[in-house]
Parts: structure tokens; C-alpha cells; sequence
């Protein structure tokens, strides 16, 4: 979708997600906002470009909810938008969300993830709106939670928990550290690649 704009829409069900844009397979549409249909099983990706949603209302995602495998958000804004049981702008459900060039999310309520909540992945991309900015950190690699059966693998469990520390620092880890893969989104640009 380019230059949209949504607003003023009440999805009223008290399951209902996606107050002003709803992204979810074909199977699962139960709101009465804007649905982009995704055909189910089928990977997808949604972009959003120079579009606004304000004003709308949903129990789940008050301005997006997004259980797309990727969703795009560019030069774009969610604002004033409630949900009445978590992420009053987005709700990410599964699957990859960026957002960047400006894009904001703002003004938004919610009992829980007032802006934002979060089940799948999501990344800012910069340069951040104006006005905002994005506290510098430790650049160490994010990965995988230590994921060995504690009583088949107990060996692997435990080295990798003992080099979590050695695992972030380190691109290429030893293999009896027992390193998970590295996350998708990531706190500095370590991988030049």
C-alpha cells in the first residue's frame, strides 16, 4: 500500500485484532478494519509506504496487527490508536516487521505494549525519526536461547550456558561452546558481510 490512510475504525469483537490494518492469513480474518488477505501457508511480505493509521480501536494491534512473514513500514505513522488488550499501535504476531525512513509510532494506549508489542521480529532501520534516537550499546552478537534437552543433552546445555558471554563476543565460536545461531535482529552491525 502507498500514500493510505486509515482512521476511525472500531474492530468491536473482544478478540478482534487489527483496528485499522489487519495482515494475517485468509483463515484467520476476524475483524471489521482494512484486511490485506494473505493466502495461508504461503509466505508473504506487506509493505506499507508513506501511510497513516490514526484513530482506530481493536482488543489485539489498536493501529496494525501483523501475522505476515514480513511487513514493511516506510515513512509511515501510527498514532492515537487503542487496544483494549495489547499493542495499542502494532501488534507483531509472528514473522519479520521493520520499520524505517521516519516511520513512528506514537500516542497510542494499551493495558500492555502501550506502542508496541512484540511475538515475532522486529527491527528499526535508520535513520530514526526526527527528534528520536537510539541509545548507543555493546556491540555483541545476539543469538538462539540455549535450547539443549537438560537430561539427553545436558553436556551441550551446560556449555552453552557457561559461554553465552564468549558466544556474543565471537563470530565464529568454538564448536564445544555449544553456540546458537545468531538472531535476526541484531544490536550493531557486526556482520560487514
Amino acid at each position: 500500500l502507498r500514500r493510505c490512510e486509515i482512521y476511525g475504525n472500531v474492530a468491536n469483537d473482544t478478540d478482534s485484532m487489527g483496528g485499522g490494518i489487519m495482515i494475517a492469513p485468509s483463515w484467520n480474518v476476524h475483524s471489521n478494519a482494512f484486511c490485506i488477505r494473505v493466502q495461508s501457508c504461503v509466505p508473504s511480505t506487506v509493505a506499507l509506504v508513506d501511510c497513516t493509521a490514526r484513530d482506530n480501536i481493536a482488543a489485539l494491534g489498536g493501529g496494525v496487527y501483523t501475522m505476515a512473514d514480513g511487513l514493511s513500514l516506510a515513512r509511515s505513522s501510527i498514532s492515537n490508536c487503542v487496544a483494549t488488550s495489547s499493542g495499542g499501535g502494532l501488534y507483531s504476531a509472528s514473522g519479520r516487521t521493520t520499520l524505517s525512513n521516519g516511520t513512528l509510532v506514537h500516542g497510542c494506549a494499551a493495558p500492555e505494549g502501550r506502542a508496541l508489542n512484540l511475538k515475532g521480529e522486529v527491527s528499526y532501520a535508520l535513520p530514526a525519526p526526527t527528534g528520536r534516537w537510539l541509545p548507543n550499546g555493546r556491540c555483541e552478537i545476539f543469538r538462539a536461547a540455549c535450547t539443549y534437552h537438560p537430561k539427553y543433552q545436558a553436556a551441550q546445555q551446560s556449555a552453552c550456558l557457561a559461554h553465552r558471554d564468549d558466544c556474543s563476543l565471537t563470530l565464529e565460536p568454538r564448536a564445544e561452546w555449544y553456540c546458537q545461531a545468531p538472531t535476526f535482529v541484531q544490536p550493531c552491525n557486526w556482520d560487514d558481510a
